[in-house]
């Protein structure tokens, strides 16, 4: 499992993608820099766990996503603009995710890092 330190530093480098990755389990496609992210944090079911909010997002068609990871648990919380409103929030009562908020978004069906967007 990769550290926290070097998880955030390796994202940095991610500034624009050159692919688009289709689950057809999931509803949106993802970037290279969500690649990176599910692959070496071993958490692809984070993004079974994004597609089901975003299942629910009703007109909402931008969202800010925040997942904060602590002492083995996560909080996965969904704004709708940025602006500090939680729409959705979904709460993880144990994982192996390493500790840190780690901040996605995801628009026109695709989820990406806020460095890529």
């Amino acid at each position: 499992m990769i550290t926290s330190q070097k998880l955030q530093l390796n994202l940095a480098q991610f500034t624009d993608t050159l692919n688009w990755y289709k689950n057809p389990l999931l509803s949106y496609r993802y970037t290279d820099g969500v690649k990176y992210f599910a692959q070496y944090a071993e958490c692809y079911w984070l993004l079974q766990e994004i597609n089901a909010l975003w299942q629910r997002r009703g007109n909402e068609s931008f969202f800010d996503i925040t997942v904060k990871s602590k002492e083995h648990t996560a909080d996965i919380v969904v704004e709708e603009d940025g602006n500090g409103k939680p729409l959705l929030t979904r709460k993880i009562p144990f994982t192996d995710l390493p500790e840190g908020d780690w901040k996605f978004y995801l628009t026109g069906h695709i989820l990406m890092l806020p460095s890529e967007y």
